[in-house]
């Protein structure tokens, strides 16, 4: 009896012990974790804040079919190059580009300033206001592929 109390006291003192419900971040957003290669997934727009969401990535008025395919790559030099990869358009795309630098959430990409609003080294996802006017906003999702 007096061993089944001991082991008992010993099973309730490290059940007592619980991991931290937080899982650990295992990749964190940093200049280095955010170089590759990303492919666009969906495209959210608000036309004012009060509008309802409306997906444009699939929208032919917004996005042609061979705009859907191309590539947004973050080089490690902080410079950014856009692709026109898969279907090619008519004049193509690819060779737009310019510099991006990241500072805490906030990712900038030439003059566009944004707000990353969620990073797992697998996807993306960006707010950007004042996307195609004033006091319009969209979230872009993106998966990376490289």
């Amino acid at each position: 009896m007096k061993y089944f109390l001991s082991a008992f006291t010993i099973f309730c003192l490290f059940s007592g012990c619980k991991k931290d419900d937080a899982p650990e971040n295992i990749c964190p957003l940093n200049d280095s974790n955010l170089v590759g290669s990303y492919l666009p997934q969906s495209i959210k727009y608000k036309e004012t804040s009060a509008s309802a969401e409306k997906e444009i990535l699939t929208d032919d008025t917004y996005y042609l079919p061979c705009q859907r395919d191309d590539l947004n790559i973050m080089n490690p030099n902080h410079t950014f190059t856009y692709t026109d990869a898969g279907v090619v358009c008519t004049p193509n795309g690819s060779g737009n580009g310019g510099n991006w630098s990241l500072s805490g959430t906030t990712i900038t990409i030439g003059t566009q300033v944004s707000t990353v609003t969620a990073f797992d080294c697998n996807s993306l996802t960006v707010l950007i206001p004042n996307y195609r006017k004033p006091g319009d906003e969209a979230t872009l999702v993106f998966k990376r592929v490289q």
